[in-house]
C-alpha cells in the first residue's frame, strides 16, 4: 500500500513541475513585452500585396528642428501693420479735379455760358461777315461820293439863289412888280431848296458815321467768331481727350485744355458784350437817320405844294 500511495505523488511532481517552470516563462516574457513598444500588426499575405507603397521623404535638417505649428486656440497675434502719418491737407486727386471743374456744357453744366455750336456753323458765319465786310466798303465809297454830290449841289444852289436875289433888287429899283414877284417866288422856293440840301448834306454825314460804325461792328464780329471758332475747336480737342483712358498724362491735358476753354469764353463773352453795345449805337444812329430822312420828306412836300400854286 505504501508503494501504491507513492507513485501518485511522483507522478503529480512529475506533472506539476513542467507547468510551473512554463509559467515562469510565460510571466518573464509578458513582461518583456509590456516593456518594449507595441509592434505593428501584421496584414495578411494577400493585403499587403495589394496596399499601395508611400514613401515619405526623410526630413532636413531644417524640418526635424522646426517646431510644430501651435494649436489653433492659441494662434499667432497678427503683425503690426505699417503707421503711416496722416497728411494735414487731404491730397485731391486730377480726376476729382476734372469732375469738379467739367467743360462739356451740355453735359456736366447747368449753365452754358457761351452757346454751344460747331465750326462749321461758325465758319459759315465768318464768312458772310467778310462779304458784308466788300459790301461795306463799297458803300462807304457809295456814301462819299453822295456826300460830295450833295456838298455840289449845295454850292450850286448859293449861286443860284444869291443871282434871283440880286434880279429881285433889280426889279424893285426898275418897278417892275410881275417880275419882282415871280422872282420873290423863284427866291422863296430856292431858299426852301438850299435848306433841303444842307439837310440832306447833314443826312450824308450821318449815313457816312453810320457805315463807319458797321464797319466797326463787323470787325467786332469778325474777330468774335475767330474767338468762337478757337473755342468750338478746343471743345471738340476736349471731347477727344476724355475718350482716352483716364491716366495722369490724360487728365492733366485735360485740365489744361478746360483752363484754355474758360479763357477763351471769357474772351468770347467780353466780344459778345462790345457787339451787343455796338449794334445799340448802330441802332441809334439807323434812327436818327430814319428821323433826318423824315423831315426831308416833310420839306419836299410843302415844297412840292409851294411850287404847284
Amino acid at each position: 500500500m505504501h508503494s501504491s500511495l507513492r507513485s501518485p505523488v511522483s507522478f503529480l511532481s512529475r506533472v506539476v513541475a513542467p507547468v510551473a517552470a512554463f509559467a515562469l516563462f510565460a510571466s518573464a516574457a509578458f513582461a518583456q513585452d509590456a516593456a518594449a513598444p507595441p509592434a505593428d500588426p501584421v496584414a495578411p499575405a494577400d493585403t499587403l500585396a495589394t496596399m499601395p507603397v508611400t514613401k515619405t521623404p526623410a526630413p532636413t535638417t531644417l524640418q526635424s528642428i522646426t517646431p510644430p505649428p501651435p494649436p489653433a486656440s492659441i494662434a499667432a497675434p497678427p503683425a503690426p501693420q505699417a503707421i503711416q502719418a496722416a497728411p494735414s491737407t487731404p491730397p485731391v486727386s486730377l480726376s476729382s479735379a476734372v469732375t469738379a471743374f467739367p467743360s462739356d456744357a451740355t453735359a456736366e453744366s447747368l449753365l452754358v455760358f457761351v452757346e454751344l455750336r460747331g465750326g462749321a456753323d461758325v465758319k459759315a458765319d465768318l464768312d458772310r461777315v467778310l462779304q458784308q465786310r466788300a459790301l461795306l466798303q463799297i458803300e462807304e465809297q457809295n456814301q462819299k461820293a453822295l456826300q460830295m454830290r450833295s456838298e455840289a449841289y449845295k454850292k450850286l444852289k448859293v449861286v443860284e439863289l444869291e443871282s434871283v436875289k440880286t434880279r429881285v433888287e433889280l426889279a424893285k429899283q426898275e418897278k417892275k412888280e410881275v417880275e419882282k414877284k415871280e422872282l420873290e417866288r423863284q427866291k422863296k422856293i430856292g431858299e426852301a431848296q438850299l435848306d433841303i440840301l444842307r439837310k440832306l448834306g447833314e443826312l450824308r454825314k450821318k449815313e457816312m458815321e453810320t457805315t463807319k460804325a458797321k464797319i466797326e461792328l463787323n470787325e467786332t464780329l469778325r474777330k468774335g467768331l475767330e474767338l468762337e471758332a478757337q473755342l468750338a475747336t478746343r471743345r471738340l480737342d476736349r471731347e477727344e481727350i476724355a475718350r482716352k483712358e483716364r491716366t495722369t498724362s490724360v487728365l492733366k491735358s485735360i485740365l489744361e485744355t478746360d483752363r484754355k476753354i474758360r479763357e477763351l469764353e471769357g474772351k468770347v463773352l467780353e466780344s459778345q458784350v462790345d457787339i451787343a453795345k455796338k449794334q445799340g449805337a448802330l441802332a441809334q444812329r439807323q434812327i436818327q437817320i430814319l428821323e433826318a430822312r423824315r423831315k426831308i420828306f416833310e420839306s419836299e412836300s410843302k415844297l412840292l405844294e409851294e411850287r404847284a400854286r
